[in-house]
């Protein structure tokens, strides 16, 4: 990607455009938990929302003149994306009971899909300008947005509203099985 015609980015902005999105979507999950974003919001509207915010922060990638500007769209993006992912795993989840894990798991599926999908736009785009990647990627997340908004709908076995409690916060470290798989979870990040 360049920040301005004819312009190439350095190594070090690269590596910044692809963990500026990680560090956005850890603290939007974060903040998100903190404020049980999720159990305020209904979720169809929460996602809806953040894929615009999504995909307005990545439009900006057309305009930002500055590597800083570039990475701080990011960020904005990671953020955004913590209001879709965790929340679609939330929705699916209140459609099963029996089989949730393999839902789940076509879940996380079509999300590693979505994300590989600028790939296959650069791809297909082979000698084109970057601006038709971004262009492209963003067109799918507002399409995106519209499905969540009116077609994603809570299903019949919801769960019951979530209060934080910070003695909870302990649980994570004394409950093994839990710290590992948060671990794994954090690792694969």
């Amino acid at each position: 990607m360049c920040a301005s015609a004819g312009e190439r980015l350095s190594g070090a902005i690269d590596a910044w455009l692809t963990n500026g999105v990680q560090i956005g979507f850890v603290a939007g999950a974060l903040a998100s938990s903190l404020v049980n974003l999720p159990d305020i919001v209904r979720l169809n509207r929460l996602m809806a929302m953040s894929a615009l915010l999504a995909a307005a922060a990545n439009a900006s990638l057309l305009l930002q003149p500055s590597p800083a500007g570039l990475v701080a769209a990011r960020i904005v993006t990671g953020v955004a994306l913590a209001g879709v992912y965790p929340p679609a795993l939330k929705l699916v989840s209140t459609w099963f009971v029996r089989s949730r894990g393999l839902a789940l798991g076509a879940v996380i599926g079509a999300l590693t899909l979505g994300s590989a999908l600028p790939h296959l736009f650069r791809a297909l785009t082979g000698s084109f300008d970057w601006r038709l990647v971004v262009l492209a990627a963003t067109a799918a997340t507002v399409v995106g947005s519209f499905l969540f908004w009116f077609f994603a709908h809570e299903g019949p076995y919801p769960f019951g509203k979530a209060v934080f409690d910070s003695r909870q916060i302990g649980a994570i470290f004394r409950d093994r099985s839990l710290m590992l798989v948060n671990i794994g979870y954090l690792g694969h990040m």
